[in-house]
């Protein structure tokens, strides 16, 4: 429980919403709380006024009339301060939430790519929207209403206290067994939801890949396995959601018992006090209003223990994500000063416990076609990836020329998984700039190049659509293309992008590449296209099957 206090301490602490706000919170809490509780205490004494006007046929009710205002006028302000007290701690606690929402995305797009590598796409997804929107368990209603339940059990405590210490001691009894019953029952539940969330987790992995492999699915007429594979997952969070209902209803029901019994001797002891003249009747509407309320905070609270455990749960996997190391750019690269733009030399690279590519060198050259070619499998996709920091190095080592060790962004991609997001072709080119702050020079420039691939004035403007389904394959890559042409980088590289293409726009995709390679280095990942470079350009061949170059 310790940790979990920690870990939420601390999130708080990186949500920056300001200490001052939570201290301005927690005055007005203790207030709202003592305002809550105070009415209760003018009921016993109007009682008794009332009872002592009846028995002195009294005419005068100012008495009466004076504890009945005043007992209106602090339910009213009652009323307004736990209201502003509310509204402002949801606003805060909701502010907290807003910001670690932020902070985890942005977690996200910095995140090292050994952490991205070994984890599956469902488990971040789940981390980021589901489990920031389990944090409402700890940060909304739940914890500003057990801070106010809380102050509460104190202030009715005061107040019994004053009347009978005797009672106060009755009702302090049962405390312990219900604490000692809540607290074990909360780490149950927790332990449950852990166990839930892992569930998720798999039908989340599940559902992404059957949307990605829908169409394989259908042809094979695999529909009946997948729906059993997702039933188990499925099944298994339903079991899980049960026991944890079985376990909440059996507490309850203890806890209810508890309750009842130390009420009802406190009541008793009241009213035996009542016929030996030592308490006022006016003692027992107040204590039976304060012992009924003297368990509501504690039951509370122990209720809300129980749904913090599902918030703490998701606390605790949002807190190991946002650990996680950044990524650090341009972390593969040294700096020297060599007469190629890149050498690579004798590295070595794995992933998820595989050998993806093994004691391999080149040399990469400036103002030319770099042409990176072999067959599906051997690699060429594996060592782009290193140069641009996706894969790390188990060995060996690459170094970049040093004449760009002060450039702000050394390459440029075009992957064969093109990303595109919702907005126009031309949008989508200048990404991440928008039209109102991209230079004029990069705008007309990239005008032309999509003018050159068949891209009309009209239809540059076009909506993509959500990943880009707006547009062909070929319209997608000659796009990809374009974006990368038109960023301002040193070295450009081209994954498999003039492959598929129709025989025209192939045409002017080359030349458009040729004459870039005149001005700076190109990498272009191809099984097929050689020759045709090799006849127009100035082109370094590098066989992945043969090239195992050692620098020295």
């Amino acid at each position: 429980m310790r940790e979990s206090i920690k870990k939420v301490t601390h999130l708080i602490k990186i949500a920056k919403v300001g200490r001052g706000k939570f201290f301005s919170l927690v005055v007005l809490a203790i207030i709202s709380s003592f305002l809550s509780i105070l009415p209760t205490s003018y009921l016993g004494k109007i009682s008794d006024q009332i009872l002592a006007h009846l028995k002195s046929n009294s005419d005068d009710l100012n008495i009466v009339l004076k504890l009945f205002i005043t007992y209106s006028i602090i339910i009213i302000l009652s009323t307004i301060v736990r209201n502003i007290f509310c509204y402002l701690s949801s606003k805060y606690f909701n502010k907290i939430i807003y910001n670690i929402r932020n902070i985890t995305y942005e977690k996200l797009l910095n995140i090292s790519y050994r952490y991205i590598n070994k984890s599956d796409k469902g488990n971040i997804i789940n981390t980021i929207y589901n489990n920031t929107a389990r944090l409402e368990a700890v940060f909304s209603t739940a914890l500003f209403t057990l801070i106010s339940d809380f102050l509460d059990l104190l202030w009715i405590s005061f107040f019994i206290s004053k009347i009978s210490i005797v009672v106060l001691v009755f009702l302090i009894v049962g405390l312990p067994i219900l604490i000692y019953m809540g607290y074990n029952s909360g780490e149950y539940q927790k332990e449950l939801y852990i166990n839930k969330i892992d569930k998720e987790k798999s039908m989340i992995n599940h559902i992404t890949q059957t949307f990605i492999n829908l169409d394989a699915i259908r042809t094979f007429f695999g529909q009946k396995k997948e729906t059993n594979d997702y039933d188990k997952y499925n099944h298994n969070y339903y079991f899980l959601s049960h026991k944890a209902d079985k376990g909440l209803s059996i507490f309850y029901i203890i806890e209810k018992t508890i309750r009842t019994i130390a009420i009802s001797i406190s009541l008793g002891y009241i009213a035996m006090g009542i016929l030996r003249n030592n308490f006022s009747f006016g003692s027992l509407l107040v204590v039976s209003m304060y012992t009924t309320r003297f368990y509501s905070p504690v039951t509370n609270i122990i209720r809300y223990y129980q749904m913090l455990q599902k918030g703490l749960a998701s606390v605790e996997d949002i807190d190991g994500f946002l650990k996680e190391d950044d990524v650090i750019r341009n972390n593969n690269f040294r700096f020297e000063n060599i007469e190629n733009s890149i050498c690579v030399d004798n590295i070595t690279i794995k992933g998820n416990d595989k050998t993806l590519l093994k004691d391999f060198g080149c040399k990469i050259r400036d103002k030319s076609i770099n042409i990176i070619y072999g067959q599906s499998g051997c690699g060429k996709t594996t060592l782009i990836k290193s140069l641009i920091g996706i894969y790390e190095l188990e060995q060996g080592k690459i170094i970049v020329n040093k004449r760009y060790e002060n450039t702000n962004k050394i390459y440029s991609y075009a992957s064969q998984d093109i990303f595109l997001f919702r907005g126009s072709i031309l949008e989508n080119i200048i990404y991440p700039k928008t039209v109102e702050i991209e230079t004029k020079e990069r705008l007309n420039k990239g005008r032309e190049l999509l003018g050159k691939l068949g891209f009309s004035d009209n239809k540059i403007y076009q909506q993509v659509g959500d990943g880009g389904k707006a547009l062909s394959g070929g319209e997608k890559k000659r796009l990809s293309l374009v974006r990368a042409i038109i960023s301002d980088t040193p070295i450009v590289i081209l994954d498999e992008i003039v492959s598929n293409l129709d025989k025209e726009n192939k045409e002017k995709a080359e030349n458009i590449i040729i004459k870039e390679s005149k001005k700076r280095c190109i990498i272009l990942i191809t099984h097929d296209e050689i020759y045709r470079f090799e006849e127009k350009a100035d082109c370094n061949i590098i066989d992945m099957e043969r090239s195992k170059e050692s620098i020295s």
